[in-house]
């Protein structure tokens, strides 16, 4: 059965979705939470598997990875769409991998240098026998990029 989470814990999940959170004291300070009881629910949190880990938000603009592109992969055979993702698990640019259902098998998501190195990727699945079809989309804009739901809102039973 899942831990229930207290209205506390989704100010504290909130707050570290919205804001830095590599100065703890300041977050428990800004939440009005004395740092004991922040740390508490931080180790809690983590141990329930609610947070995962932290990571830095990376600006890939200046990484020199401005492209972020969807590669879209209809396989041939359903039996290979496992063998096919673990194909491309390994490419450091991509950095999402979805199996999904509709016209294609394979979600990948990517960042390129350009759109050149992005479909030099494409050319490359495109040559497998295994692959039916693929099609490749650079994301132009992005209105909305989160991991997670912002806000959290407590769920109801």
């Amino acid at each position: 059965m899942a831990e229930k989470i207290s209205l506390l814990d989704y100010k504290i999940l909130n707050y570290l979705l919205e804001n830095d959170s590599q100065n703890f004291s300041k977050v428990a300070k800004d939440l009005n939470v004395p740092v004991p009881t922040f740390h508490k629910r931080i180790r809690e949190l983590k141990s329930n598997g609610v947070i995962k880990r932290f990571q830095p938000e990376l600006n890939l603009d200046k990484l020199s990875l401005p492209v972020f592109a969807h590669i879209e992969i209809e396989v041939e055979n359903p039996m290979h769409v496992h063998e096919i993702a673990k194909k491309f698990a390994n490419k450091s640019n991509i950095t999402k991998i979805y199996k999904i259902v509709g016209n294609y098998d394979l979600l990948l998501g990517g960042y390129f240098s350009n759109p050149t190195q992005m479909n030099e990727l494409v050319e490359e699945i495109a040559k497998d026998e295994k692959i039916k079809s693929v099609h490749g989309n650079i994301i132009s804009h992005k209105y909305r990029d989160q991991q997670t739901p912002y806000p959290l809102k407590e769920a109801t039973p």
